[in-house]
């Protein structure tokens, strides 16, 4: 009990003596702020393990800033931003050069995949579970699929929800000129052998493992539920519910320019 109130009021210290120095606006609370804003763009974007790490970088670039004076306050006032903008920049590089060449998939990658139609969790009773992406980088579209079997009672609610919202209603995998519905098993049990050759650094800001997919034809018969389809054929859109004739096989698919 007295440890936890020890606990408390250092927590409560170290708020009041942070306040004060954000109020003063001095070299710890711009340091501090500015490791922060850091992390707040890092974590956003999706690269939790680097903001973390610049959490951890950011509180103790402070509280070292805070007991040091003269030439070592000046060298952490300078290091510190160079670090963060170098952190910054490695990112920004990383998110728009290398990351989409690397879309997430996998079933420990699905929220990182699921899109507003698609299922919150995947169900505990689903079984051959296929999770992919693919993030486009300048022309083309994203895309995400979800494909798992289960249960006819399980699926029926899904049935009965891409009914109720259909604009269109097909039983060909062709959904126009520009939009197909694949079948697509993703390796869970290895990496892209492109990834593993990154440098740590680089899987760090990328934040998960990536795994080799195989995309072909769809052989088994499906009934395809589309709705929000786009008119320009330059940015097709579309999302797709499909159900098989046995009503085992559900495909959630999403297409966005």
């Amino acid at each position: 009990m007295m440890r936890t109130k020890r606990l408390v009021r250092g927590f409560g210290r170290a708020l009041h003596i942070l306040w004060g120095d954000l109020r003063a606006f001095n070299i710890p609370a711009v340091l501090f702020l500015l490791g922060w804003g850091c992390v707040l763009l890092l974590s956003t974007w999706g690269a939790v393990s680097v903001s973390r790490l610049m959490a951890l970088c950011t509180v103790s670039a402070y509280l070292a800033v805070r007991r040091c004076r003269g030439w070592g306050q000046t060298l952490w006032s300078v290091g510190f931003p160079f670090f963060t903008v170098v952190v910054t920049v490695a990112f920004i590089i990383i998110e728009f050069f290398i990351y989409p060449d690397f879309s997430p998939n996998g079933r420990e990658n699905y929220t990182r995949v699921r899109r507003a139609f698609f299922p919150k969790e995947i169900p505990e009773s689903a079984y051959d579970v296929q999770v992919w992406s693919k993030i486009a980088f300048g022309p083309g579209e994203d895309e995400a699929y979800l494909s798992y079997r289960d249960a006819k009672e399980n699926i029926r609610p899904y049935d009965t929800m891409a009914r109720e919202r259909a604009e269109m209603r097909t039983r060909s995998s062709r959904i126009n000129n520009v939009i197909g519905v694949p079948e697509i098993r993703v390796d869970e049990a290895a990496a892209v052998p492109r990834f593993k050759a990154l440098p740590l650094w680089q899987r760090l800001f990328i934040d998960y493992v990536p795994h080799p997919a195989k995309l072909g034809v769809l052989k088994e018969k499906f009934v395809f539920y589309v709705w929000d389809i786009g008119d320009d054929p330059s940015r097709p859109r579309a999302n797709i519910i499909g159900i098989s004739e046995d009503g085992t096989h559900i495909i959630f698919y999403w297409v966005g320019g």
